[in-house]
Formats: C-alpha cells, structure tokens, sequence
C-alpha cells in the first residue's frame, strides 16, 4: 500500500499501530510492530519507522521477565529463549530498514544478554549477512 497511495498508508499503519497497542501479551505484538516500522520506513518516515521498532524492543522486556523468572526457570538453551530470538529478529530487521541509524535503538536495551545479541545481530544485518534466527525453545521447569 505504502507504494502505491503513500497518503493512505500513513493513517492505515497509525490505526494498526493504535490496534496492536490494545493486543494484551506483548510477545503478540512484536512481529507486527515491526511490520508497521517496516511500512514507516517505505513511506521514508524514519521516525515513526523507529519509533515501531523501539516498541517492539519495549514489548520483547516481559518476554525475558518471563525467562528468567526464579520460580519458574525456562531451562532451554539460553540461545534459542523467546526473548533471545525477539531481540535477535528485531535488530537484526532494524539494522536491514534503518541502516547505520538502528543503532540508536542499541542504547535502550538495558538487559546485557539482550544487549550483546543486539549488537551481534546490528552488525551482521549491516554486514549483509543472512539472518541467523534459530528455533525457539522453552523448558519450564518449577523450582523447588
């Protein structure tokens, strides 16, 4: 759409922006906002392109609240954690959208794991290299 009427697309991708801010569980919402910076940037609104991909890091946060819960551990492979792969896709998305000027998004990831796989994966979408997003594994085990 964004193609071929630009004018209707921007109030279009607000109002699924608007939609998808009422979805309940944030891991819903990821892939979709990044569809949405995805648009945004088509349309050559960088801005609000980022502006989506920020959200969708925001929204990947409860994700590893969720994996690292100590009452109830997620015992896969850190790697391949849902909050891991997020990031990873992400980043990895907004570096191949955004170019160079992803990397302000870098500064707000305040987890050091999701921060390190954020880099990692920055740097290889600007190196064009393929993506490296793997299986998503949970293991949820009770602490006793």
């Amino acid at each position: 759409m964004a193609e071929k009427d630009p004018h209707q697309a921007r109030p279009q991708l607000s109002a699924c922006d608007t939609a998808i801010d009422e979805l309940p569980d944030p891991s819903t919402r990821i892939v979709p906002r990044m569809r949405i910076a995805e648009g945004y940037a088509r349309l050559k609104d960088i801005p609000r392109a980022t502006e989506a991909f920020r959200k969708a890091l925001v929204d990947v946060r409860p994700l590893w609240t969720a994996d690292t819960r100590a009452e109830r551990l997620n015992t896969a492979p850190r790697d391949t954690w849902p909050s891991i792969q997020a990031c990873r896709l992400l980043m990895y998305h907004a570096a191949k959208t955004l170019g160079p000027e992803a990397a302000t998004l870098l500064a707000d990831i305040q987890v050091p794991d999701l921060a390190l796989v954020a880099r990692i994966h920055f740097a290889t979408a600007l190196l064009g290299l393929p993506p490296d997003i793997q299986a998503i594994n949970v293991a949820w085990t009770s602490k006793e």
